[in-house]
């Protein structure tokens, strides 16, 4: 039979007297759960510190991170915000520029102009917020999901209204270099300083007196005044033509020449190009006239036109 209890003997130095100290075993027991327990609470204890660290140490990166993603997100809204708005300014300036070019006008099937209907993203929390319309602060990751799916549908977009506005304005531009063609190739300036003593429509003629038409605009000046180009173009002729003495045509293009004649002097020759205001040639009093002057033609796909209605100074 196992005994009940632990006899623990004591023996004092220099004495013959020997103590005995008799421990319970239930005793014995007791206290050895008791250390077990306290190192099982320990180690527990511990276990759960460094987990406490740990999760600290994780939960400060992830604020940090998040904090760092927050500060993004807010400047590429700010940015998205920045590039919406000058879109919007440069659609505002498409439409005056369309208005003003009638390049809007339905019937000649140009109005490719920036179209401006939200798209929806999917979702009526992104309908109601809008296309452009600045993202929610996230609560939850559900919430911060949402946020860059607005970005992301911000961005495609303004992607889309940029290749919109492009096309737009290849198109007004593609007009305006027309335009300044055309512009450009129009003699819409005085070939020549004088005063007109003769305009273009019918006339008494000099010479005989009778009524016959004037195909151009007389411009009496001093013999030898430079005379100037009224637009770009080509030299399609130079020499002498009848009454008209010394004559020079100049071709501007799209069916348009100006003529040129009782010249003293020609400073160009055929196939030569010449630009608005340069000189080419010198007032005289060749041919059939009645003193110096320049005799000033304008032609529409070769129509005789009065030259007034291209000059604009």
């Amino acid at each position: 039979m196992a005994s009940r209890s632990f006899t623990i003997l004591v023996v004092p130095e220099r004495s013959s007297e020997v103590r005995r100290i008799q421990i319970p075993r239930l005793l014995i027991n007791a206290l050895g759960i008791l250390l077990l327990l306290v190192v099982a609470t320990f180690s527990a204890a511990g276990a759960h510190y460094y987990y406490i660290i740990d999760q600290a140490v994780q939960n400060g990166v992830l604020l940090k991170e998040n904090a760092e993603l927050r500060g993004n997100i807010e400047q590429i809204s700010a940015k998205l915000d920045e590039v919406n708005g000058t879109l919007n300014r440069v659609d505002l300036f498409d439409r005056k520029l369309r208005e003003i070019t009638r390049l809007s006008d339905p019937a000649r099937g140009l109005a490719i102009g920036p179209v401006n209907e939200p798209l929806a993203v999917g979702g009526a929390a992104d309908i109601e917020a809008g296309l452009f319309a600045a993202p929610p602060e996230p609560q939850d990751p559900e919430q911060q999901q949402l946020e860059f799916a607005l970005l992301d549908a911000r961005l495609l977009g303004l992607a889309g209204e940029a290749r919109r506005q492009e096309t737009s304005l290849r198109e007004l531009s593609h007009y305006f270099d027309e335009q300044s063609a055309l512009l450009e190739n129009t003699p819409s300036v005085w070939p020549v300083q004088g005063w007109v003593t003769s305009e273009f429509g019918m006339r008494d003629d000099p010479y005989t007196g009778a009524r016959t038409m004037h195909l151009g605009v007389d411009i009496s000046t001093a013999e030898g005044k430079a005379i100037i180009a009224p637009a770009n173009g080509v030299v399609s002729f130079a020499g002498e033509r009848g009454g008209y003495g010394w004559v020079l045509v100049v071709d501007h293009g799209l069916g348009i020449s100006s003529f040129y004649g009782h010249l003293k002097e020609m400073l160009v020759q055929v196939g030569d190009k010449v630009v608005r205001g340069q000189h080419i040639a010198s007032v005289g009093n060749t041919g059939r006239s009645t003193g110096p002057h320049l005799h000033y033609e304008v032609r529409a796909h070769d129509l005789p036109v009065n030259p007034r209605i291209y000059i604009l100074q």
